[in-house]
């Protein structure tokens, strides 16, 4: 029998008990499902007496496998007919009695979290109207040049975007520090490529040419020896290559495109930018379209889920910089100059962040009663590559295996559901 102790919100506590004989048969039937294990001299495997195997390893010796059926029994039974309880995990037992008496046990359960949506339409948020300057052009423009751009020796002085081959050693304080100290280095002017105000300064020097630069390295430079301090860097100048860009012109313009005149492609690149500006401020769009709808939604979540949310969501970060940088988390936070604790603390917020938008975002699925079809799935497809066709996108989602079939026919749920939020949200 299972008696309800208390409730909350996040957790129920239930007591159960059972007579004498029925903690008896569910040991009987431990005993029946786990007696091909034990092996006693003079009997038969599987045909060892029950009593024998008590005697022999034990009077508890079924008992672990006993409360497993009794959990999956009455236990399984209660949760059946109170349809209105959603366990988040197995329950925390605590026997207080077991034997020939009986067995009586309270049992914990954290409870699975709950959302309850707000308003979730007629947000009324207004659209981003994204417009193409000319000097955006331009930057695209030069760009392009810059990518057919060659290197021709000069006896000119240096200029933002030549390349100068130098000779360097870094002092600070008078004395010469590891690292600091290159010979014939090729380093483009303008590229930041060392820290601030140092290419500036061998502006304007030519071939043979030296140059004290004076410098200082940044209070969150990785080498914590050299962090905010002054510096001086002896140069000299090998060699000066000018940067030679094509010229911009209808030539220029069939050279990098399949455009015959500078103003089609011009035309072309707006509209480029155009599109690659409404896709971010799609997303943009859509994201505070999510963060409202979140924001105005009610939860219940036990901080047991949260921390098993934290943990993954943690993983996943650790696993993240460890194949990009190499690097542990301990070390990443030194190199970035970030405080742990403000990291893993930060880790915490966007945790449950991604829970209650999965939460809210599976309460309005649920709501709108939204299912995915194969047209859904294609239409998916086709939007992540726009030169399929219809007959192309079925022969490749075919192709795949079902773990591939179901990440895409979750991102065709989500874009289709963010596509109907948008339409419900944004202000006419």
């Amino acid at each position: 029998m299972i008696k309800l102790t208390s409730k909350t919100d996040t957790e129920l506590n239930l007591e159960l008990k059972l007579s004498g004989e029925e903690w008896n048969n569910y040991v009987n039937m431990a005993y029946e499902s786990t007696k091909n294990k034990f092996n006693v001299a003079g009997f038969r495997k599987g045909k060892v007496p029950r009593n024998i195997i008590e005697k022999t390893y034990g009077a508890n010796i079924f008992y672990d496998e006993a409360i497993n059926k009794v959990l999956g029994k009455e236990y399984g039974d209660y949760l059946t007919k109170n349809k209105d309880i959603n366990p988040y995990n197995n329950p925390e037992v605590e026997v207080k009695e077991i034997g020939e008496s009986g067995f009586v046990a309270n049992l914990k359960t954290i409870l699975a979290p709950t959302c309850t949506l707000g308003a979730y339409k007629g947000l009324n948020i207004k659209a981003k109207a994204n417009t193409v300057k000319a000097e955006e052009i331009e930057e695209a423009l030069k760009a392009e040049q810059n990518k057919l751009a060659r290197f021709e020796k000069t006896n000119e002085a240096s200029k933002i975007g030549d390349i100068v081959n130098i000779n360097f050693e870094g002092f600070v304080n008078s004395v010469a520090f590891e690292g600091g100290k290159a010979e014939n280095f090729d380093l483009e002017l303008g590229s930041k490529q060392f820290i601030d105000g140092f290419e500036e300064q061998l502006v304007g020097l030519k071939e043979g040419e030296n140059k004290d630069v004076k410098v200082k390295f940044p209070a969150e430079y990785h080498a914590e020896n050299l962090a905010n301090k002054d510096a001086i860097f002896k140069c000299k100048v090998n060699e000066v290559k000018a940067k030679i860009v094509p010229e911009l012109n209808d030539k220029f313009a069939s050279d990098v495109s399949e455009f015959n005149t500078l103003d089609e492609y011009k035309k072309d690149l707006k509209e480029k930018i155009l599109k690659e500006k409404n896709h971010h401020s799609q997303h943009d769009l859509e994201d505070e379209i999510v963060d409202k709808i979140v924001e105005g939604s009610k939860y219940t979540i036990a901080k047991e889920v949260l921390e098993d949310e934290t943990h993954h969501h943690i993983h996943d970060v650790e696993d993240r910089i460890s194949r990009e940088t190499g690097l542990d988390v301990d070390t990443y936070c030194k190199y970035a100059r970030i405080d742990k604790e403000k990291f893993y603390a930060d880790r915490k917020l966007e945790a449950e962040k991604v829970l209650k938008m999965r939460m809210a975002l599976g309460e309005i699925i649920k709501a709108e009663k939204f299912n995915v079809e194969k047209t859904d799935i294609i239409n998916a497809l086709k939007e992540h590559n726009e030169n399929l066709t219809d007959e192309a996108a079925e022969k490749y989602f075919a192709k795949l295996d079902a773990d591939r079939q179901n990440m895409l026919a979750n991102d065709a749920m989500m874009h289709k559901l963010l596509h109907f939020l948008t339409e419900q949200n944004v202000a006419k």
